[in-house]
């Protein structure tokens, strides 16, 4: 039995209310407001409500007879506090709102509708207190996807409950009519509003991206995109699944590297640059912060005073470098990539030269004292490299060199850097090979990647949590087309009081195409499966790995894909391809010379 929203309400404000404090000029005024919204009280002097998601009212409109000619947008919310009515004029607040009346990131909107919603129908209604479910009408321009609605600015945003299911598979699409290209676009945008799970881009290249939480997700958005939204024929590409790579741990007994070398292309400086797997505390709380990361940088690039969420953020930081055994290199942070927010560290190991961090503030890393100066004039032209060698580390986290993927779980140590022109000399050589800076760019990117290749390089791949349920009869065949997707089997249990089996698995994203037609075809119907995007998992293979011995020869097969090793590499080759980049293939396995005979006459 659920409880009535009076009983609910003070449980939910604890998880819907920012953690963080208020700001201080308006701090008693928010907290004794943000009380009040517990009590869910239709007569309070605040109105508050949350919209969770904008759906189309066309689908709504072609049930009940209404006119489907133009896309309208309805917001589906909870009212919290006070009585929402028609005709008032509410302020729409977003992520970023800081509570104050000149934030730009609030605006102002007139409720034109309220609907209560009746299955498939709408019934409308002049009014709607706290504990209601209902539909807003007069948001189509305010809010994307979700927002909280107050009729005062000074009121921080309500948290966003996150989805369980993150988007993941891409598919490119395009008019079949070039000239159509607008209805397009268009058609997307009124897609990446009506649901809230889906994402649509637009690449460098220029192409239009669609990115869903699944086959039959995707295929649900783009029947709306052709018949509901663009109402144009497009095309669709093969779905592309996002692969991300990393280094895996080093095998016991292993004599550590050397750092790889690589030169300007002048022959000027030199770069030694090692590689090393992130432990995966500092990996996870980077990725679980990911959001936060984002939201302190843009703060710091704006010249923002270091708020104590970023100072929180950053101690979390130091304190997983502690517990991992790395606190003395948390004195050698140096950037974080890619963009400056992602789980991939660089750091300085270059003696007696002290790095200026990217954008963390420099009180915050506690730098230890730097070593024994070296020669000021070298130091100083290194710092002027700075720049260029974040540059270059941000490419190579960006687009890796498995497949041009971006990089995950990676440290990249700058060991040393050795400077062998003088200033005149790099000035005279850049007619030849460019500016300096594009140099030392170039140089650190090569570097990075050749690294990355010296390590235990791996892929990671999305995984879906799979569970099949079946009968006893075909519970061998769902096996068997389980199998020749990689799917690790976690679970196998019967429902109680039927004959039903449930399987649960775990299954790489990128073999979940075609499973629902594949295991009913085989089970002859009596199989169903159910998908929920679990995470990522690292690859066991090398994708580079070749048998060795006589053994490994006679066990491996490079096109069996079932298995851990044909399967890292053919998705390698599979997005190098798709990506115009090269593949090292046999064109020709077996064949056999043509014998051509003279005909003696």
């Amino acid at each position: 039995e659920l409880p009535s929203p009076v009983v609910a309400q003070p449980e939910r404000m604890t998880m819907l209310l920012p953690s963080a404090a208020p700001p201080e000029a308006s701090a008693a005024q928010i907290l004794e407001q943000e009380k009040s919204f517990a009590s869910c009280d239709t007569a309070a002097g605040t109105t508050l409500a949350f919209v969770s998601k904008m759906f189309s009212g066309d689908v709504i409109g072609a049930v009940a007879g209404g006119n489907t000619d133009t896309h309208s947008f309805i917001g589906f919310a909870r009212v919290f506090s006070g009585t929402l009515k028609v005709g008032d004029t509410i302020q729409v607040l977003h992520p970023r709102h800081e509570a104050v009346e000149d934030s730009q990131h609030a605006t102002s909107a007139v409720v034109t509708s309220l609907h209560l919603m009746m299955g498939r129908d709408l019934l409308d209604l002049d009014s709607a207190p706290a504990g209601c479910v209902c539909g807003i009408g007069g948001l189509q321009e305010h809010v994307l996807k979700y927002a909280t609605l107050c009729s005062t600015r000074i009121c921080r945003p309500l948290n966003f409950m996150a989805f369980q299911a993150l988007p993941i598979v891409r598919v490119a699409v395009e008019p079949m009519n070039p000239m159509q290209q607008p209805e397009l676009v268009r058609g997307l945008q009124l897609l990446n509003q009506a649901d809230p799970s889906v994402e649509t881009r637009i690449q460098e290249s220029g192409e239009l991206v669609v990115v869903a939480s699944g086959e039959m997700h995707l295929e649900r958005c783009l029947k709306d995109l052709r018949e509901l939204f663009a109402k144009i024929d497009i095309h669709v590409s093969p779905p592309l699944v996002q692969f991300k790579e990393t280094l895996g741990p080093v095998p016991a007994g292993t004599q550590p590297r050397a750092p790889a070398m690589q030169a300007t292309p002048n022959k000027l400086c030199d770069f030694a640059i090692r590689a090393v797997q992130l432990p995966e505390k500092i990996r996870a709380y980077m990725v679980q912060n990911g959001e936060a990361m984002k939201t302190a940088y843009a703060e710091q690039v704006a010249g923002k005073a270091v708020s104590p969420q970023t100072k929180s953020l950053v101690d979390g930081l130091q304190e997983c470098f502690k517990a991992e055994g790395w606190a003395d290199h948390w004195s050698k942070v140096w950037a974080l990539g890619p963009r400056h927010v992602g789980p991939n560290i660089l750091l300085n190991s270059i003696p007696g030269f002290q790095q200026k961090p990217n954008w963390l503030p420099l009180e915050l890393i506690r730098a230890l004292e730097a070593p024994a100066a070296q020669d000021s004039e070298v130091k100083e032209r290194i710092r002027g490299m700075e720049g260029s060698i974040i540059s270059g580390f941000q490419l190579c986290t960006v687009a890796g060199p498995l497949c041009e993927e971006p990089m995950e779980g990676v440290a990249i140590f700058i060991e040393n850097v050795q400077i062998s022109g003088t200033p005149e000399e790099m000035t005279t050589t850049t007619e030849t090979y460019g500016p300096w800076s594009g140099q030392v760019i170039s140089a650190v990117k090569d570097g990075c990647r050749a690294a990355f290749l010296e390590g235990e390089r791996r892929l990671v791949e999305a995984i879906f949590n799979c569970e099949v349920q079946t009968s006893a009869d075909m519970l061998g065949k769902a096996y068997a087309v389980l199998n020749r997707r990689r799917a690790n089997i976690v679970e196998e249990r019967m429902k109680e009081g039927t004959d039903i089996f449930v399987v649960d698995a775990k299954l790489p994203v990128c073999e979940s195409f075609g499973l629902v037609g594949d295991l009913r075809k085989q089970t002859s119907g009596a199989a169903q499966c159910h998908l929920v995007l679990a995470g990522w998992t690292m690859m066991e293979s090398d994708p580079f790995w070749e048998p060795a011995t006589e053994e490994e020869l006679e066990d491996f097969d490079g096109n069996d894909v079932t298995n851990a090793r044909g399967a890292a590499k053919k998705w390698m080759d599979i997005v190098r391809k798709r990506k115009g980049l090269p593949v090292e293939e046999k064109l020709v396995e077996h064949a056999e010379k043509q014998r051509t005979r003279a005909k003696r006459k």
